[in-house]
């Protein structure tokens, strides 16, 4: 099962293509799903800053009833009376004190929501009624709590301004010993200066149970989903509807930083905040929200998005297994013929009924087909040819020793006729036939090369009487380079003939031979007549086509010939090269690699 998974193209693409699907499909749905999530956030966060700034508004026009309720207590006659009589007539003071004592029940009894009230006298007298009992503390060293606190040290600092304090309780002002710390009650506390004849007199404290601000904040927390409460610039929590954590230093307070309102998330709880506006308090009111609330309507949303991505991945690889077979079934076919052409069975052809890629794939292996059967047909042809060339080659092979035998005998007898000159041409003759004959290599050294030219030269001197000059300009570590035999001496010959073929006098032929880059390069230069521009031109065309016309002439031995040569050997960068002048001469370049010796 595996190996067949590993071979099948088709098992391939289906697993390749549920798997992108597969992966694209659970991005996206993953994207979505973050995407709506913040979207609630964000709408949570933005119903909960509603929230907040009725909360802020409710809680601002409190405090301003509340300060102003202080006022009138700061103003009240009966109370300047009584810190006016201060120590001086113990008649007058109790008489002052009880008018104060009523005149503030009646307020009380106006804003329900005081729970106590205190007067704290610079001079060490406290007045207190708390809707039970009324309390007279006349005591100059001021040892009760509130002298001692800061919220004394600010109200001297702040005598014009009404200044608000959390986390004090009933204990902390009425103090009795029949009252247990754990009975009393929590407390918001506004503190409001008293003046006498524009001097600092003493203070008016206003008592107010913190579950009114408690209400205040979670009346709409959506049926105790949501955790509201107030917290000071330290992060202590000043109002909560759990009287335990009063008191308490929230963790994340400096997360809340930049704007004046915002949300952020925090160990699965989004956590609002908005820092209450325009007032004397650096309050923020909090409210948090549980993760598991506020996505309590994308759980369903959840399971409508996997069943969603469920549904779409068993369509898609129905699909995807449907098409793609359609798709591939030309691969089959394709695959099959190959494998009976595999089997000898050439000439195979597949229907050409597909226009896409797969289709093209098809036609081209039909004509892969077609030209290998072609070309099988040609290498037969091949064979059977060399077969016959061969055949004629071992026929020919008495015609070396013939010839050989017969050059001796002339050779003998212009000796015995005393004629050197014709003895000196068949000696010339026989060492420039012998190096044909005498091996079957195709590379030998220039230096091989270069004697086989001054072979043919010799020869032809006693042709032109001579009259044919020699130059070699050949470097010793040139001469042990190897080339392909017989390249040389056929553009010697086209300098002869061709070149002085037509003139009287004597001509020279300078052969040359260098390195150029990875290349050696030589040059057979002669001083003959030279070629025109249009002879040269043409001359060039006829090199590049040598060989390559059905029924050209293949014997004839010049520098198409040795051109091709060339390209077949050493391949298509190597060749030859023909610069000419009229009148002036002719140089041929040949270019074949630099190959050492072994």
């Amino acid at each position: 099962m595996q190996d067949n998974f590993g071979r099948r193209l088709k098992t391939q693409l289906i697993m390749v293509f549920v798997s992108i699907i597969t992966v694209m499909m659970v991005l996206v749905s993953w994207f979505t799903y973050k995407k709506v999530e913040a979207v609630v956030e964000k709408q949570s966060a933005d119903i909960t800053q509603q929230y907040f700034q009725q909360n802020e508004h409710n809680i601002k026009t409190f405090m301003e009833e509340v300060s102003t309720f202080c006022k009138l207590l700061t103003q009240s006659a009966s109370v300047r009376q009584y810190i006016r009589s201060g120590w001086k007539n113990e008649f007058n003071a109790v008489k002052s004190a009880n008018e104060v004592f009523r005149e503030t029940a009646m307020l009380m009894e106006t804003y329900s929501y005081v729970d106590s009230i205190f007067f704290y006298g610079d001079n060490g007298v406290v007045l207190g009624i708390n809707g039970k009992e009324n309390i007279v503390i006349r005591d100059r060293s001021r040892k009760q709590m509130f002298y001692g606190s800061i919220m004394y040290e600010n109200a001297l600092r702040s005598p014009w301004t009404t200044l608000w304090y959390g986390n004090y309780d009933s204990f902390d002002f009425e103090g009795s010993e029949s009252m247990r710390a754990e009975e009393a009650d929590a407390y918001i506390t506004a503190v409001a200066n008293i003046h006498f004849q524009g001097r600092h007199a003493g203070c008016v404290v206003v008592n107010v149970k913190e579950p009114k601000l408690a209400d205040m904040i979670s009346y709409s927390d959506e049926s105790r989903k949501r955790e509201s409460y107030i917290i000071d610039e330290n992060g202590i929590i000043l109002v909560h509807d759990d009287f335990e954590k009063l008191g308490e230093r929230v963790e994340f307070s400096m997360e809340m930083t930049g704007g004046a309102d915002g949300y952020f998330m925090r160990d699965d709880v989004q956590v609002n905040f908005r820092r209450l506006q325009g007032g004397q308090v650096a309050w923020t009111l909090i409210s948090e929200v549980p993760v598991s609330v506020l996505h309590a309507d994308m759980y369903s949303l959840r399971q409508l998005f996997v069943g969603a991505v469920a549904a779409a991945l068993a369509v898609g690889t129905g699909l995807a297994v449907y098409f793609l077979y359609r798709l591939t079934r030309p691969l089959d076919e394709l695959r099959e013929a190959m494998s009976q052409m595999e089997q000898g069975k050439l000439g195979g052809q597949l229907k050409e009924d597909s226009k896409n890629e797969l289709g093209m794939l098809g036609r081209q292996f039909n004509q892969m087909s077609q030209s290998i059967v072609e070309l099988v047909n040609k290498v037969q042809m091949a064979e059977d040819e060399k077969r016959m060339l061969e055949k004629e080659a071992l026929q020919a092979q008495i015609n070396p020793h013939f010839l050989f035998n017969t050059l001796s005998n002339i050779k003998y007898m212009a000796m015995i006729m005393k004629s050197n000159t014709i003895a000196d041409s068949i000696t010339a003759l026989g060492n420039f036939l012998a190096p044909i004959y005498k091996s079957r290599d195709d590379t030998w050294t220039m230096k091989d090369e270069i004697a086989y030219v001054e072979n043919y030269v010799n020869i032809m001197n006693y042709r032109f009487g001579g009259q044919i000059r020699t130059g070699y300009e050949i470097p010793d570590e040139i001469s042990s380079l190897y080339l392909l035999k017989f390249i040389l001496q056929p553009l010697v010959e086209n300098a002869i003939q061709h070149g002085f073929g037509n003139r009287e006098g004597a001509g020279t032929i300078t052969v040359r031979a260098g390195i150029e880059g990875k290349q050696l390069a030589v040059w057979v230069e002669d001083d003959g007549c030279g070629l025109t521009e249009e002879e040269l031109t043409d001359l060039r065309i006829r090199m590049d086509e040598y060989g390559c016309k059905p029924g050209q002439r293949q014997g004839n031995i010049g520098l198409g010939n040795v051109h091709r040569r060339l390209k077949i050997y050493y391949g298509a960068d190597y060749g030859v090269t023909v610069e000419s002048r009229k009148d002036i001469g002719t140089t041929v370049c040949v270019r074949v690699p630099i190959i050492q010796g072994t």
